[in-house]
């Protein structure tokens, strides 16, 4: 039973180090870091060398080091990591997170013990310190082993937190995935994907992982070259969405808080009128390719297919 750590890196020489301390110290016999340099053009490449050179033989053993000629994005890292690792489940770590000191034991118990397809703990949010950190996540199912049931499955698309950081995954749900084209969002694309496969999931209510917010990644949401990957591969996924609703209707779970996702990105990084034309062109799709009277168990997205785009200008003037 083998965990791979996937770590893509790219220009992030500020955290790295901590974020790799986090995971090297607990290494296992049974475990195995994979780490993605994606072209970085910091001192990242040369502080990852210098951190596994410092450690023993038998823990370097352990840790593969791979760096991409150039920049492909963080689908494209993921993916490849998957193409080589040698586990059966894989979990990804971001470059400037964090993980507890009991991540990989604790992880390893369950996986042993219960062999599940799929494992999902709980995020906290940090701006300094991780034991400062505020709770983002919140399971509607308790700790234990679950069978992934169809109105199981449409809460999780219901509630749409995508992160692969959150969830341990067994390898093979991950076939025939294709993460490589997608410059952002690949978690919004897979992981609905990955749920339709699984057979069940074991829910830990512990908190094992620790996401930074930082002011250069608050800067990057803002960045013109973000925006338009971000819209890119939102247009990629809602296109691929329409196509797979029609052979598995449960997907319209899963589509719908996606379209509502990518039309909030639209408010806040284009314009109302830029929201307003997505949401006419996406929904217009939506309805020729799936006529449907299914009710959602979320308030909000009832709401949204009542009423469209003015439910989300309601809900953000609600929220302020």
């Amino acid at each position: 039973m083998l965990l791979s750590i996937v770590v893509p890196v790219y220009n992030s020489e500020m955290y790295i180090i901590e974020c790799l301390d986090s995971i090297l110290d607990q290494l296992l016999y049974n475990t195995e870091v994979i780490i993605i340099n994606d072209a970085s053009t910091d001192k990242s490449l040369s502080l990852i060398k210098d951190c596994i050179n410092s450690l023993d033989e038998e823990k370097r053993k352990l840790i593969r080091l791979v760096s991409l000629e150039e920049n492909r994005g963080v689908g494209f890292a993921r993916m490849h990591a998957i193409k080589i690792c040698n586990g059966d489940y894989i979990c990804s770590i971001d470059p400037d997170d964090v993980v507890s000191r009991q991540f990989i034991k604790n992880i390893m118990i369950i996986l042993q013990d219960y062999k599940p397809d799929i494992v999902q703990f709980q995020i906290s949010r940090f701006y300094k310190k991780p034991r400062d950190g505020e709770l983002l996540s919140n399971n509607f199912l308790e700790a234990g082993m679950h069978l992934m049931q169809t109105k199981t499955r449409q809460r999780f698309y219901e509630q749409s937190f995508w992160s692969f950081c959150t969830r341990i995954i067994r390898k093979e749900l991950l076939s025939n995935i294709d993460l490589s084209i997608l410059r952002n969002c690949e978690d919004v694309y897979a992981l609905p994907l990955i749920f339709l496969k699984s057979q069940n999931i074991y829910i830990l209510d512990e908190c094992y992982y620790y996401y930074r917010l930082n002011k250069k990644s608050l800067s990057k949401n803002n960045n013109l070259t973000h925006v338009k990957n971000q819209t890119e591969s939102y247009k990629y996924i809602l296109d691929r969405y329409l196509n797979y609703i029609e052979k598995d209707p449960q997907l319209f779970y899963a589509l719908i808080p996606i379209f509502r996702s990518y039309l909030n990105f639209c408010l806040i990084h284009h314009d109302s009128n830029y929201a307003k034309l997505e949401y006419s062109y996406y929904n217009e799709k939506i309805n020729k390719s799936y006529n449907s009277n299914k009710i959602f168990n979320k308030l909000s997205h009832n709401l949204f297919i009542i009423f469209g785009l003015p439910s989300l200008y309601l809900l953000r003037f609600i929220s302020r």
